[in-house]
């Protein structure tokens, strides 16, 4: 019970330090929940595989990207379009797919096998997709 209560608690405390952006991941995301590193790699373009499964990125354009830069990443919105024009220049890294509306993206992730993306978190949730709680640290 003490465990349940620790971890309810670390939980809540995570998702307030975030305050209005959530994290969500298609049906089958291969984890329950991801670490900042883990986070910021995939994110950042470091990291396309995550326990054996190819991540599709999905973003949404826009002030909420903007913020999810700066909360979650710690870089700019100039820094990160500078990271992923380098790594596709490379060749090192797949663009996450990037839409208009939270609802056409919150559709193509439901869709998507091993999708992410994160979403205000005012916005209700289809079928298919999840919220990923961010856990601090490594």
């Amino acid at each position: 019970m003490k465990l349940h209560l620790i971890a309810f608690l670390s939980l809540v405390m995570v998702i307030d330090l975030y305050g209005d952006i959530v994290v969500v991941g298609g049906k089958n995301f291969p984890t329950e929940n991801l670490t900042e590193a883990s986070l910021k790699r995939l994110f950042l373009g470091h990291l396309s595989f995550y326990e054996g499964e190819r991540v599709q990125l999905h973003q949404i354009e826009g002030d909420l990207l903007k913020d999810f830069c700066k909360k979650f990443l710690q870089v700019s919105m100039s820094n990160y379009e500078r990271r992923w024009a380098r790594r596709i220049f490379t060749g090192k890294g797949r663009v996450p797919r990037t839409y208009k509306t939270s609802s056409d993206m919150l559709k193509s992730l439901a869709e998507s096998e091993h999708g992410l993306a994160f979403v205000d978190s005012n916005v209700e949730l289809p079928a298919g997709v999840r919220v990923i709680p961010i856990i601090k640290g490594d």
